[in-house]
Formats: C-alpha cells, sequence, structure tokens
C-alpha cells in the first residue's frame, strides 16, 4: 500500500508536533531548491538539525567514532555518516596528552606530517568535547589484536618512516628486507598499551579494564554519566555489529563495509609481500601479548592465532 504525502505528514505531526514544522520546510528548501551546493546554506541546515528536539532513530548525543588507529574503524562511521543524523559524528584518534605524542612522533618519524594533522585534528576535537554544548557523548571503538594492527600501522604510515618510499622501491632502491629493518629499528608506537587508560578512561571517566571483556560476545558497553562506549574487536565485527549496534543504538541491519585496509589499496600487493617475507622472533611476540591490553581483549587462543603467519 503506497502512503501519500498527506497521509505521512499526518503521521508525523501526531508524532512530533507542530514544532517540528519549521525544521520540515528548512528541510525541503534545502533539498529541492539545491541550497546544498552553497556551503553557508549546508551548515545552517546541520545547525538546524542538532536543534531539532525529536531526532532520527531516536539518537540524541553526539557521536565520536574514537580509536588509536589502524582498528578499522572507517566502515563504522561512514555507515553513521550515511543515516544523516540529527546529531554530530565525529572520527578521532587523540583527545588527551597531545604533547607526549607530538614529541614521540617527532622523535621517530623522519616526515611526521600526516600524524601532526591527526594532533591538530584531536586538539579541536577536545574544544569541542570541552565546550559544554552537548551534555553526554555516545563513543564507538574497536580494538585490534596487537601484533596485526602493528603491522598494519607500520605499512599503511611507511613514508613517515623512509620518505618516497613507494617510489624508491619501484626504482629498485630499497628492498622488502630493508623495510623488515626499518620496522625494527625505527617503529615504535606503544599507544595500545595505554590508549583507554590516557584517552578514554581519563577523558571520558570510563574503565574498560575494570571488567572482564566477553570474547565470545565481541563486544562491550559501558556507560556513565559523561558518556556511554561501544566496543567492538576489529575480528568480530562481521558477527557482531548487528547486534551490538541495535543494543547500543536500536539501529538494525546497518550496512558496515570494511573500508580503509591495507590490502585493498593501491599497493596491496606489495603489502601482501611485506607480510609474507616477515617474521617475527618469540621474544617480540611475547612481549607485544603480555600487556594488559592484549591479554584483556584476547585469550591466549586469539593471540596465538594472529600471528600464526609470522612466526620464525
Amino acid at each position: 500500500m503506497t502512503i501519500t504525502r498527506w497521509e505521512k505528514l499526518n503521521r508525523h505531526l501526531g508524532e512530533q508536533g507542530l514544532g517540528a514544522l519549521p525544521g520540515w520546510a528548512a528541510e525541503w528548501a534545502y533539498w529541492n531548491g539545491r541550497l546544498y551546493r552553497i556551503p553557508v546554506a549546508t551548515r545552517l541546515r546541520t545547525e538546524l538539525k542538532y536543534r531539532q528536539p525529536h531526532k532520527k532513530y531516536g539518537i540524541t548525543d553526539p557521536i565520536i567514532v574514537y580509536q588509536m588507529g589502524k582498528v578499522g574503524s572507517s566502515s563504522v562511521y561512514d555507515a553513521l555518516r550515511d543515516l544523516d543524523l540529527d546529531v554530530p559524528v565525529y572520527h578521532a584518534h587523540v583527545l588527551n596528552r597531545f604533547d607526549v605524542y607530538e614529541a614521540g612522533v617527532r622523535e621517530t618519524r623522519a616526515a611526521p606530517g600526516n600524524d601532526l594533522d591527526v594532533l591538530s585534528e584531536g586538539r579541536a576535537m577536545r574544544r569541542i568535547v570541552d565546550s559544554g554544548r552537548w551534555r553526554a557523548w555516545s563513543l564507538i571503538s574497536l580494538v585490534r589484536a596487537p601484533i596485526p594492527r602493528a603491522v598494519s600501522d607500520f605499512f599503511e604510515n611507511v613514508f613517515a618512516y623512509i620518505p618516497d618510499f613507494f617510489g624508491r622501491f619501484e626504482r629498485g632502491e630499497i628492498t622488502l628486507a630493508e623495510v623488515s629493518e626499518t620496522f625494527w629499528t625505527r617503529y615504535q608506537d606503544f599507544s595500545p598499551i595505554h590508549w583507554f587508560d590516557d584517552q578514554v578512561r581519563d577523558v571520558f571517566g570510563i574503565d574498560v579494564y575494570a571488567a572482564p571483556f566477553p570474547h565470545a560476545r565481541g563486544f562491550a558497553i559501558y556507560q556513565n554519566e559523561r558518556a556511554r562506549l561501544l566496543l567492538m574487536r576489529l575480528e568480530d565485527l562481521n558477527r557482531c555489529a548487528p547486534r551490538a549496534l541495535d543494543d547500543y543504538f536500536g539501529l538494525r541491519d546497518l550496512p558496515l563495509t570494511v573500508k580503509n585496509s591495507a590490502s585493498t589499496k593501491a599497493h596491496g600487493d606489495l603489502y601482501r609481500q611485506f607480510g609474507d617475507q616477515l617474521r617475527l622472533p618469540d621474544a617480540y611476540i611475547q612481549k607485544m601479548h603480555s600487556t594488559a591490553y592484549a591479554r584483556h581483549f584476547y585469550t591466549p587462543e586469539d593471540l596465538e592465532a594472529s600471528v600464526a603467519r609470522w612466526r620464525e
């Protein structure tokens, strides 16, 4: 049965009242008048949406897809942005200890520009968080087994350690063996060890280590007066995301498409070659798997499976 526009209007009036009419009128004018082509009109529409008393899908708090790098968060962020919600949807990696992170970046990266941009965006996001405009926040974070994350993060940012790496590799000026050597001697990212303490507990007051993580379920939800946090394991994302997002937002069947994977980008073949030839000594594996982060979110069997291909 087809619902007419009049019937649809009556239904909305019954649900939201006359107070919603200005918002509907602005929405109609925005799309039918092609005002989305004008930046000022886009900003005005966004502000009007944020002020609406009746929110789409009942989602009332702004959202930050918030996690350390290389844990597959782009798919979640893009899916939420595509919903055109009545609250802002942000993406952030860092909201605290900026000076410490910046010092580490400048010390270890030959070309730190991209990482410094991320820190600059984080500082701007922290100002929004501290502004007091929003009473509470909805956070979504993902975790990934520590060594696959480290390998992916290194290769994704290899140009920061080896400037013009891809051009030099194509010209035969550098080998994958030298890339591996750079991984061992230059790559130092210990953010998983402290990230949830520094970036979540100290900013939003949520301690993810206070209770055991449900490995079999693959996700957990934490909450206090300042924020709610949905935490999912990347390895379980396809299996657990539908239920997790339903439990957290009441969103069912939200389509997620894995994006930003190093293996699917322009240099995916080279990344796979790097992974195929990489071998990790037991001492390194034991060090990475002995952290609170690794032991909290993963079972010993999970961790062993994540590095089986790289054991010497």
